[in-house]
């Protein structure tokens, strides 16, 4: 049997990873971004990550990263999102779209996507 929670969990930590201090980091929604939610706290804690913000794709995650001690802003104060995490409840492997994920979250699908879209290219 696949553990799926800890597939998630190692997939999160892996993605914190390109954080680093100063960033704008978009933050969707569901269990995979919990546990980088986390990950990012527990980083903030002992000082490797310093002056980043994050900018919740819906309310649970907002509520989430508060508890967690995650400073947040929005798009009104920060338009450019250095680096977005968020999980992918289905990915098509016969897209031709290359990185094709749908989220399936019905509540937050709405807001979710607003955040991806800002995101600074390099």
């Amino acid at each position: 049997m696949i553990d799926t929670n800890g597939l998630k969990k190692q997939a999160a930590e892996e993605a914190v990873k390109y954080i680093v201090s100063g960033m704008i980091v978009g933050l969707g929604t569901g269990s995979t971004v919990y546990y980088a939610l986390q990950r990012i706290s527990e980083l903030l804690a002992i000082g490797e990550l310093e002056k980043i913000y994050g900018i919740p794709s819906s309310i649970h995650t907002a509520q989430e990263a508060q508890k967690l001690g995650i400073p947040l802003s929005s798009l009104d104060d920060h338009p450019r999102i250095s680096i977005t995490i968020d999980g992918a409840d289905e990915v098509d492997p016969q897209s031709t779209r290359q990185n094709w994920f749908r989220n399936w979250e019905t509540n937050m699908h709405c807001r979710s996507k607003f955040c991806p879209s800002p995101v600074a290219a390099k």
